[in-house]
Formats: C-alpha cells, structure tokens, sequence
C-alpha cells in the first residue's frame, strides 16, 4: 500500500514513479498485476519519464525495497536473512547497471540492485530493526496519481483502519 492504494508489485510502484507528472499513465502501470507487464507498459511511454530519472532512480528503487521489506517483514526479511555474508547480484545477460552480466569467470556490472538489497539487509534485518513506516525519499514532485506521496506504513496500519 502507498497513499493507501494497493500496489502489485515493486516494480510496478517503480515504474509508475517515473511518470510522476502523468496520473493517467500511471493509472495504467499500476492496474497491470504482471511486473513484467508493468514495464512494458512503461516502455511505451519513455518520452514522459521525468528529467531527472536518471539522479534519482536509485533513491527510488531503495524507497519501494523498504517498503516491500516493511509491508512482508516476515517473507521478505526471511528471504534476506537467509543470504546473510553473501554477496547478493542480480544476474543478467545485458543489464550492467541493475545487474552483473558474465564475462568470462566473472560477473562484471555495478549490481545496483544486488546493493540495494544488501543495504537494507544490513539497516533492518541484520539489525532486526522492523520499521514502522518508511518516508518518501526527499524528491521535487514525487506524485501518485496527482497527490503527493506520502509516508508508508506497515500492513497493520491499514487492517486497524478496517477494523474501525
């Protein structure tokens, strides 16, 4: 949940958040289910992206990793525990920036998602340090489907809303 919408998927969530001055195409990112189907459906819209996509992706893709891991603490922090001291890379043939393609007897690339992942292991599940909520990243115009997004919190926030 972000801005108390139910989002499928982190990658969804990422890609809607290049758009963040066009609600109606992130209203389309956002109603696919598939993450792949996700960024295709982004694919078509690259003359939108923000201008600054480029200085504040990173900061983006850590923004929907905490949430994920804040929103399934137990699967997800689980599933980080377990490569606790290992190296995490996210392998792919072609991506050398979100990924570590082979090159020989090497993966070369920056692995920017394994980085990530291995950063937030270490801030919260190594520390065991479950957050509460997670803060957007301090970025001009980060927007949902026109609103600003505002701070996340963990699922309980919203089942106690329900039980009201």
């Amino acid at each position: 949940f972000v801005n108390e919408l139910s989002i499928p998927s982190v990658e969804s969530l990422y890609q809607a958040c290049k758009f963040s001055l066009y609600p109606k195409i992130q209203e389309e990112i956002l109603l696919e289910s598939n993450p792949m189907r996700s960024k295709i459906t982004s694919r078509k819209y690259q003359s939108f992206i923000r201008q600054d996509w480029d200085n504040i992706k990173f900061n983006v893709m850590e923004w929907c990793l905490k949430i994920k891991l804040m929103q399934y603490w137990d699967k997800f922090g689980k599933t980080l525990k377990e490569t606790e001291g290992k190296d995490i890379v996210e392998y792919s043939a072609k991506d050398t920036i979100w990924g570590a393609k082979p090159e020989g007897d090497y993966l070369v690339g920056v692995n920017a998602m394994g980085r990530l992942l291995m950063k937030i292991r270490q801030e919260y599940v190594i520390a065991n340090k479950q957050p509460e909520y997670v803060l957007p990243p301090n970025i001009t115009g980060f927007l949902l489907l026109g609103n600003p997004i505002t701070k996340v919190y963990a699922p309980e926030y919203y089942l106690d809303d329900l039980d009201m």
